[in-house]
């Protein structure tokens, strides 16, 4: 079935194939950067050169100073086009990709919000259907919150939703999926596969869908719950830059479409800033438009993306986003070798005894400690030897129980690698 989120593009831009749809593009590009120009110091400073009335292609648009999250961080008031008192929601980021003290700031107006909502909505008909009960597992007590906006789109598709919160007690969220029929969950990877893992009759009898966002999601974790319990597994890109959707995966489970109505994403190189071609793995640049409080222009999200260069098999005219890779500086340096955490990643996480890890260089080699779901004493070895094999890196290992893993209590914050 074709992606759902092209009806609700073409509904809002008139678009009706690629060709018409760059056209819009360009047009709310020129439209975002007069409109930025006259509301942002920051951007009426920054873009002080740039002609809109020469910018005729997407083409042309890479000829447009990037913004960098570090400005965000350090300038978030300069960055704003409306009064305070028409801001209904500030997000505060304190991520490895800033150092101002503060962490960057995201303002939000009601209308800002309600483009999400709309997102989420069309997004979420490809998993859900009115006769599913869902958990979601985000933060969703205070307005315009992750949880907040995905209950009020499940409430547009009369879908029945509980906002539960982020997994702090497995007994408790066991308890909870049970009392609520719960059939379908939407959550951060690490929370559902760690819930998953300590409730693994539950997952088996009740879950059949999930929603994994407001993170990287390694392929190993997908395979997992599709092989031990048949569930069907969706992913969502999606940044807080970006009022949280970006972007989401159709039926055919492929990779994300992109909310081409209200934000252009770039691939480029991470090193030049040049623009890479479909089909090349780089970093993802966005442009979002049709925003009251804070437009971005040409914003360095830091994180790896690659366009494909085939249509999907839905046969959407929408493009096509790889499965997230992650943060690029999310790496560490072994044997004069980055190794990424994708790539830990998908080593560590095809064990099923292994709930989490941490990595990190040593006087002695290479540190790794496994937090582990029960005891396997034949482990220990086999990944050495493994790991070996595989990066070429000898290990000093320890492991750990699963009392012992902390699992990410804010849902803003990604992952990284564990020293």
């Amino acid at each position: 079935m074709k992606s759902h989120l092209e009806n609700m593009i073409v509904r809002e831009t008139g678009a009706t194939d690629r060709d018409s749809l760059d056209e819009y593009t360009v047009y709310k590009i020129k439209e975002t950067i007069d409109y930025a120009k006259a509301k942002s110091r920051f951007y009426k400073d920054r873009l002080k050169e740039i002609n809109t009335d020469k910018i005729n292609t997407l083409k042309d648009f890479t000829s447009v100073p990037f913004t960098y999250p570090k400005e965000l961080a350090e300038r978030a008031n300069d960055f704003l086009c409306v009064p305070q008192k028409y801001v209904s929601r500030i997000v505060t980021l304190k991520t490895s990709g800033t150092t101002a003290a503060d962490g960057k700031r995201i303002f939000f107006t009601d209308r800002d919000l309600n483009l999400t909502v709309n997102f989420f909505c069309e997004g979420f008909k490809a998993m859900l259907n009115k006769g599913d009960r869902v958990m979601i597992m985000m933060p969703g007590e205070t307005y315009g919150s992750a949880g907040d906006i995905i209950k009020k789109s499940l409430g547009l598709l009369n879908v029945k939703s509980f906002i539960y919160g982020v997994l702090k007690d497995c007994d408790d969220a066991g308890r909870f999926i049970e009392v609520n029929k719960i059939n379908s969950i939407i959550a951060l990877p690490m929370h559902a596969v760690y819930l998953s893992k300590i409730k693994e009759d539950i997952f088996k009898n009740s879950i059949e869908k999930l929603m994994l966002s407001a993170d990287y999601v390694p392929e190993a974790i997908i395979k997992r719950f599709k092989k031990n319990y048949n569930i069907k597994v969706f992913t969502h890109y999606g940044l807080t830059e970006t009022g949280y959707g970006c972007g989401v995966e159709c039926e055919c489970l492929t990779g994300y479409h992109i909310r081409e109505n209200d934000v252009y994403l770039e691939i480029t190189d991470p090193a030049t800033g040049q623009a890479f071609p479909d089909g090349n793995m780089g970093e993802i640049v966005i442009t979002a438009f049709n925003r009251e409080a804070m437009p971005l222009i040409r914003y360095r999200t830091g994180d790896y993306g690659s366009y494909k260069s085939k249509r999907c098999e839905c046969s959407t005219f929408l493009k096509t986003l790889e499965r997230s890779k992650g943060r690029i500086a999310n790496k560490i340096l072994i044997n004069n070798r980055y190794m990424h955490m994708s790539e830990l990643d998908e080593f560590f996480f095809r064990y099923d005894s292994i709930l989490d890890y941490s990595i990190a260089p040593s006087d002695n080699g290479i540190d790794v400690k496994i937090f582990l779901l029960y005891e396997c004493p034949d482990l220990s070895e086999e990944i050495k030897e493994k790991m070996y094999e595989k990066f070429n890196a000898k290990i000093n290992l320890t492991t750990g129980k699963k009392e012992d893993v902390i699992l990410v209590s804010n849902t803003m914050m990604k992952r990284m690698i564990r020293p």
